[in-house]
């Protein structure tokens, strides 16, 4: 019985979140152009930065309106050089070179509070080396703070669906982006998206910057938790196909692991109803292996089952981006397996006494 309990908990949290992201009707406001200073730390991306430049020279915000800020986390490969050349006649792109740390900072964070000191934009975008941004990116993300109470703005960012694993990753980023999207709704902030986001300059200053903020591996939940802890303000997640960005996936199980681990430890701080969130998804999974022992009747009733809410939940979330993709068809139903095997892997790496590796670093 409490087998079908908690997969009834499950279907009604799946069909909630689903009917959420369906029902929202957003009109973006007129706005009137802010100067804009978009902030991208990067170390070690020769090979996925010129794409984010490029992406970003092509934006329909005026040119004289915002700026793009490079921070170079002391890279060991070509990524100077990548950067500088792309940049040589663009007047608005500044390469930083980041070769200290401003007080206890380090690596992501460092460089982000580094770069805020550049400018004295109204808006900072945050972005990463290995994102492409459509050309209405700066443009929708300004558009959010149409309200003054507004300090933080969201977009999502899904992986480029080419290759079996880089595939399921897409749809898992998705699917726990629309979750995250649908909780802020209701008042239940977990967290922003540290390659999808805009930060008011009031916002930023409110809470002192990066630099009195303690370090975390999660500089962007971090950033999004004190602004809406320490001050009146309020985030925001535009769930539009205006500001839905692009990234790459992970080559390998190891790196899977690897970054999970690092988020899950920088997000140590989350809510305790996240935690029980993540808790209770846990269990979902060792129900269904649970179901597998006990009939296969009954496993095959709940993966089919697990499969159709999930797909109800991703329609609204692709329908709202627009972002059909013809490998999301076996992609969808594959996830359930996915979910099975791969969440109870993360939890024992999670608690094995292993350091966080990023950016050739251990933390």
């Amino acid at each position: 019985m409490w087998i079908e309990i908690i997969f009834g908990i499950y279907a009604i949290q799946i069909i909630c979140y689903a009917v959420i992201l369906w029902i929202e009707k957003r009109e973006l406001n007129s706005w009137s152009c802010k100067k804009v200073a978009v902030l991208i730390a990067c170390r070690n991306e020769e090979r996925n930065i010129l794409s984010c430049l490029q992406s970003l020279d092509t934006q329909d915000y005026p040119k004289e309106y915002f700026e793009v800020w490079i921070g170079d986390d002391d890279s060991t490969d070509n990524t100077a050089l990548v950067v500088q050349n792309f940049i040589k006649d663009k007047a608005n792109f500044h390469y930083v070179k980041i070769t200290q740390n401003l007080g206890q900072l380090k690596a992501k964070q460092n460089v982000l509070a580094q770069l805020a000191h550049k400018t004295d934009a109204e808006i900072l975008c945050i972005t990463d080396a290995d994102i492409i941004t459509p050309k209405t990116w700066i443009n929708t993300l300004v558009r959010g703070f149409e309200s003054p109470n507004v300090g933080i703005v969201c977009g999502t960012t899904y992986i480029l669906p080419k290759g079996f694993f880089n595939i399921l990753q897409s749809v898992d980023w998705l699917f726990y982006m629309g979750i995250a999207k649908a909780n802020l709704d209701i008042g239940l902030p977990i967290t922003a998206v540290g390659n999808n986001m805009a930060v008011h300059r009031a916002a930023y200053r409110a809470v002192g910057g990066y630099e009195n903020i303690p370090f975390s591996l999660t500089e962007d939940y971090k950033l999004f938790k004190e602004i809406l802890k320490r001050t009146d303000y309020t985030a925001k997640w535009i769930f539009s196909p205006l500001n839905t960005n692009i990234t790459y996936g992970i080559s390998s199980l190891y790196k899977w692991l690897e970054q999970r681990k690092r988020w899950l430890k920088g997000g140590i701080e989350l809510p305790f109803f996240i935690w029980l969130l993540m808790l209770f998804n846990v269990c979902v999974e060792i129900m269904m292996y649970l179901s597998f022992i006990k009939s296969i009747s009954l496993f095959a009733a709940l993966f089919l089952g697990k499969t159709l809410f999930n797909t109800v939940l991703f329609i609204s979330i692709f329908s709202k981006l627009q972002i059909w993709h013809k490998d999301w068809l076996w992609a969808v139903p594959v996830y359930t397996l996915y979910q099975m095997g791969l969440i109870p892997i993360l939890f024992i790496y999670f608690i094995l006494p292993i350091k966080v590796r990023w950016k050739e670093r251990r933390y």
